[in-house]
């Protein structure tokens, strides 16, 4: 597996596959981009995740309460840039910024098909599920001692969370694996 030595290198294309050296070929990544759309039915946008959460739901059949999220804290740190450093910027990440405008394209477009009037009911109940799980779990930032145990789920570190789940995952293989074999006679 290849790996990601310069942190300056755009995330999106990397993560999809795109070898270092076609970053900033146009073809490539808009190949990258046709095989994404195969790939995948939906891609969420960050800017967009309420609405990405709804159609999300709507499409795998899901409740509201499968998609909640803790919203994060609004205490963020941003400098801000000049002209010349967003475009020096944008042309580093060239495979990003397409890969991003595409989908943030796509995901309007899937907005206005799903309904503004649907779209407004799935807002207000996902909004009004994340709050109930806020209340629940003890806040956004800072989860009960006691909240449930989905309450540290949400708020656990990527890193961490992934590998409990691959944890968990070979124990249930591992389990199955052990109680599916017959003794050998």
């Amino acid at each position: 597996m290849e790996k990601r030595v310069n942190k300056f290198i755009p995330q999106m294309a990397f993560d999809a596959g795109l070898d270092n050296s076609l970053f900033h070929d146009v073809g490539a990544v808009d190949k990258l981009i046709l095989q994404m759309e195969e790939n995948f039915d939906l891609v969420l946008i960050a800017e967009q995740m309420e609405r990405s959460l709804v159609l999300m739901a709507d499409m795998l059949c899901w409740s509201m309460d499968d998609v909640v999220t803790l919203r994060p804290s609004n205490a963020t740190t941003s400098t801000a840039l000049s002209k010349e450093q967003r475009q020096k910027l944008r042309a580093l990440n060239a495979a990003d910024v397409a890969i991003y405008e595409h989908f943030a394209k796509t995901l309007r477009v899937r907005v206005r098909s799903f309904g503004e009037h649907r779209m407004a009911n799935g807002l207000k109940l996902l909004r009004v599920r994340s709050l109930l799980m806020e209340e629940l779990c003890g806040g956004n930032v800072t989860i009960k001692a006691d909240a449930p145990q989905m309450c540290h789920l949400m708020v656990m570190p990527e890193e961490q969370l992934t590998e409990l789940i691959r944890m968990k995952q070979l124990q249930r293989f591992n389990n199955k694996k052990s109680t599916t074999q017959t003794p050998v006679k």
